[in-house]
């Protein structure tokens, strides 16, 4: 058989010339308020990373560029979601998203005004009017002045996901937080499996520690040092964005690609943070923690009402008074003192569409610490342990011979295991309007 190499020696060699994947850089931060130790932030470009996943030859029976509709019958009565192209954001971003407020007349005469839209109201153009204002202070240009894409560009949706992770507690308390980075075009089968490895590691963020002797400002300097590096690191993405850039497909073909955010995957505490609200406050929503009973939404937090209270919050006050900054920011407005947040250039990403729902706290953990109680006060700790017992093991389910009443350290898949089997077994144990609760509340 002919190999390329004959020895080890060669052979690595040759694996060294290939091309590699996106280089790694580091960039020395200078903090605003002193820190224990030096800030560094280490990265990739991201631009760069996203080329690597939309051109990989793997990908190539797996990619959408196309928004699409599905429904679950010739009908089209019902609508079916799968992918990001499949929903409505995809569609606005590349059709038809209004982004501008715009006055509409039932003549040429401009006697009648005709209300439609949001975006055709007064307040709207009053909160443009205020945006454009910040801008103008900040130097920028407006993210909302993007209404769609060009014709003939394509969506490449930047999929974006962080958490702060603590390595170990004992021996020097070390924590980690990165940066992950995934297309939203991959079919999602795909791009959820771990063996695919399509979340690129994209930056290591620092995690300061300031000299400042109150808890409450040391936290919200972190805050505005995240969103500083992850200006730094995103930025790239939001250029192209704005102007668009070439980018090669899977199989060679060269596309304008624009990048808004499709989704940012973080968990509670950190979705607050990235929309810039303090916390017991809804981070898509303008609801407080009192209103979070309510039997109907609340209006959205979209990025331009958070950007609003931003500007006539520091035309009152200095964001550098840090302690009178924090405080009326909170009391005010519900905010966490974040001034410059990173998507505020952003076209076409807003934090009230780009931050998901938290699965494991908002449905699965709900059920385990609320719907699971209830069951075992309604049936009984000893008779809902004994039918979870005695069920017929099963290969891909997992079998609670012990029950579950005593479990202590519970996972999502244990979650997800105890409901598949809870409402047949609490069956003819409860009353039917109970089943019918607890059976409502898994389906929702």
């Amino acid at each position: 058989m002919f190999l390329s190499f004959s020895t080890a020696k060669d052979l690595k060699n040759q694996a060294e010339i290939l091309p590699s994947g996106p280089a790694w850089k580091s960039q020395s931060i200078s903090p605003a308020y002193p820190t224990k130790a030096a800030v560094v932030l280490y990265y990739r470009d991201s631009v760069e990373c996203m080329q690597a996943l939309v051109s990989s030859p793997l990908l190539q029976d797996h990619m959408q560029y196309k928004p699409f509709r599905l429904y679950d019958s010739a009908t089209k009565v019902m609508r079916v979601y799968t992918e990001w192209l499949s929903g409505d954001a995809a569609h606005y971003m590349q059709d038809h998203m209004q982004y501008k407020p715009f006055r509409l007349y039932d003549s040429a005469t401009k006697v009648m005004r005709v209300y439609t839209e949001w975006l055709s109201g007064d307040a709207a153009h009053y909160m443009q009017i205020c945006n454009d204002k910040f801008y103008h202070y900040l130097d920028v240009s407006p993210r909302a002045s993007q209404e769609k894409i060009p014709e003939g560009g394509t969506l490449i949706g930047a999929i974006i996901s962080s958490d702060k992770t603590h390595i170990s507690a004992q021996t020097g308390n070390r924590a980690a937080h990165p940066l992950l980075l995934s297309c939203a075009n991959i079919n999602m089968n795909v791009r959820n499996k771990a063996s695919g490895h399509l979340f690129v590691l994209l930056a290591l963020l620092p995690i300061p520690i300031y000299h400042h002797k109150k808890s409450v400002i040391r936290g919200m300097l972190e805050n505005r040092l995240f969103h500083e590096c992850l200006d730094i690191v995103l930025g790239p993405l939001k250029k192209v964005a704005e102007i668009g850039m070439m980018f090669a497909d899977p199989l060679g073909n060269l596309r304008r690609c624009y990048t808004p955010i499709a989704a940012y995957i973080v968990d509670t505490p950190e979705s607050a943070l990235i929309a810039g609200v303090g916390a017991l406050t809804s981070s898509v929503t303008m609801a407080m923690y009192k209103n979070f009973g309510d039997d109907f939404r609340h209006p959205p937090r979209t990025g331009a009402s958070t950007l609003k209270s931003i500007a006539a919050l520091e035309a009152k006050y200095d964001p550098w008074e840090l302690e009178k900054f924090k405080e009326m920011s909170f009391e005010l407005y519900h905010l966490n003192g974040v001034n410059r947040p990173f998507w505020l250039d952003w076209p076409l990403s807003d934090p009230s569409i780009f931050l998901t729902p938290e699965p494991l706290h908002h449905w699965h953990k709900q059920f385990w610490d609320h719907d699971v109680k209830w069951c075992i006060n309604a049936v009984g700790a000893a008779e809902l342990d004994f039918r979870f017992s005695v069920l017929q093991p099963r290969t891909g389910y997992r079998h609670f011979k012990e029950g579950i009443s005593a479990l202590k350290q519970v996972t999502g898949r244990e979650h997800r295991n105890i409901e598949r089997y809870v409402v047949a077994l609490i069956a003819e144990a409860v009353s039917d309007d109970f089943v019918y609760a607890v059976r409502s509340l898994m389906d929702f």
